[in-house]
């Protein structure tokens, strides 16, 4: 003979199963479940990337660890550490991985009895001898007092079996719910550790541009010198002196503009290293642009939703998410509890009940929601609308994650090519000045000669400066939409990868710092050759 226990089970079982929602072999089969088995979803992606046939791109395993350490610059190695160990961002992104871990923990608790309390009362009574029937003198001959005390304390559990998977299916979303948390705060790494790097390459683009503003302000400033001379000497009119007066207050003003972009970077900088705003110009030094390395490491597509954290953050949501079904499928079948209490009752009505007496109970209870169904067929419709929202999110997210990636390769490339040609037309363009400065001085040609070859390089050699801090912003780029600088370990010695004995394959390092041609000094108006 079956037990109630054994009864209440066989029952409840019989009444899911009949009930259409899940049949035996299925929640057998899942482990004693109810709702889908998660399954990561098919993401569309490309077998490789559109210029992977490019000279200056490799399709090699993409750094995912200090891919920063390839423009073998120190400052920006010292700044990416001090994001790690200090941006409020990345604490606070950590501070909700400890949050969501706690959350997980709670809800592993609901496997255990979900209710478990120690109760008590006390009270203290009158009783009314002269309304009864009976004298006072006659009950008090007996022992009863007018006062009396009475108490309970008891222990109770409660405990509501976990049947159908409902507090499974529960850790397995919060579950889901932790790694998601975890992928966003190494998403938050990737993305602060790519906007150091961009202020930092927008800083020293700022301080080139001022560099050569400086150089430009020194060179318009003979020429007004040397203007002024020959109007003086009658040799030309007071067009040239004003124009090139002109022209030196113009590059003085593009000087203050560029100060105040470095200024607006560095405290930038400050920010995200986890600093107030102060001056950093010892600190990020005046090193100029850093080199490229030889090539760009960027893999293949289908790399991309294992290395980037907010891909793993968009599918392990779909997998909470796939979870959330079986916890609202669960609420349509009765839910058996097992509920028990233990206690001690205490009163002083008279003297045959002074003593505490032992009292308790246990038994099966089953709870079914039958009149329910409309509300709760429509939550499992939502979560599985919910999921395939989740999906669609995730599949989105991967083709703008391939686009970003694509986005940073052609602008890396094409601002490659860029740069040549401004190089070529800088390197015309001094050398066209030089030669219109020595026919100004020999009155062979006017002002307004020397003013339009001059314009022509600086206008050359602010698009060069800009184009090569565009091509580094390039590299920040798809180094960041490739999910580069989530998987770093911190050494005490820095975060620059260890030397190898080994040869490094051929153009995979830095090359060393060559002179480029926006730094060299502008020809001399007086010593033009």
């Amino acid at each position: 003979m079956l037990s109630w226990f054994g009864r209440c089970i066989l029952l409840a079982t019989l009444l899911g199963c009949l009930g259409g929602c899940t049949p035996l072999r299925d929640w057998v089969r899942k482990g004693f479940k109810v709702g889908p088995d998660y399954c990561p979803p098919p993401v569309a992606s490309e077998e490789d990337w559109i210029d992977s046939g490019a000279p200056l791109l490799s399709a090699g395993q993409v750094d995912e660890g200090a891919w920063w350490a390839l423009l073998n610059d120190p400052v920006l190695n010292d700044l990416t550490a001090q994001v790690r160990a200090n941006n409020w961002t990345l604490r606070e992104m950590g501070a909700r991985v400890l949050a969501s871990r706690a959350q997980f923990d709670y809800t592993k608790g609901k496997l255990f009895p979900q209710n478990q309390s120690i109760n008590g009362t006390y009270s203290r009574n009158v009783f009314g001898f002269d309304q009864g029937p009976l004298p006072p003198e006659f009950l008090s001959l007996l022992g009863y007092q007018k006062w009396f005390n009475t108490g309970l304390a008891s222990f109770a559990v409660g405990w509501e079996m976990d049947f159908w998977g409902k507090y499974r299916r529960a850790i397995e979303g919060q579950a889901a719910e932790l790694e998601a948390s975890v992928a966003t705060r190494d998403q938050a790494l990737v993305i602060l550790q790519a906007e150091v790097a961009d202020a930092y390459v927008q800083y020293q683009v700022a301080k080139s541009q001022a560099g050569l503003a400086r150089r430009l302000a020194e060179f318009e400033g003979e020429l007004v010198r040397l203007s002024n001379i020959k109007f003086k000497e009658g040799a030309t009119s007071e067009v040239d002196p004003r124009t090139s007066e002109t022209a030196y207050q113009g590059t003085l003003a593009k000087l203050r503009g560029y100060e105040m972009q470095s200024r607006l970077a560095m405290n930038r900088i400050c920010v995200l290293t986890g600093r107030p705003p102060r001056d950093l110009e010892k600190e990020l030094g005046d090193s100029g642009l850093p080199d490229l390395p030889g090539k760009l490491v960027v893999g293949i597509p289908q790399d991309l939703i294992r290395r980037r954290p907010d891909l793993r953050e968009a599918e392990r949501m779909v997998a909470a998410q796939s979870a959330r079904i079986g916890v609202a499928t669960s609420e349509l079948l009765p839910a058996l509890s097992v509920n028990g209490n233990i206690g001690v009752y205490y009163n002083t009505l008279g003297n045959f009940a002074r003593s505490g007496a032992l009292e308790g109970s246990i038994g099966p209870a089953i709870h079914w929601n039958v009149l329910n169904y409309g509300r709760l067929l429509a939550k499992v419709h939502y979560e599985d609308a919910r999921l395939g929202e989740s999906v669609a999110a995730l599949e989105n997210r991967v083709l703008e994650a391939q686009r970003e990636v694509e986005d940073g390769i052609i602008r890396y490339l094409k601002t490659g090519e860029i740069i040549a040609d401004l190089s070529r037309g800088a390197a015309s363009a001094r050398r066209a000045m030089e030669l219109g400065v020595l026919q100004y001085r020999e009155n062979a040609a006017n002002y307004l000669w020397v003013y339009n070859l001059e314009r022509a390089l600086a206008q050359t050699l602010e698009q060069l400066i800009n184009a090569r801090g565009q091509q580094l912003l390039a590299l920040v780029e798809t180094y960041k939409a490739l999910g580069g600088g989530w998987n770093i370990q911190d050494t005490p010695g820095g975060d620059l990868p260890e030397p190898q004995p080994d040869t490094p394959p051929e153009n995979t390092l830095p090359k060393p710092r060559a002179i480029r041609l926006e730094d060299l000094p502008l020809p001399s108006v007086r010593e033009a050759k």
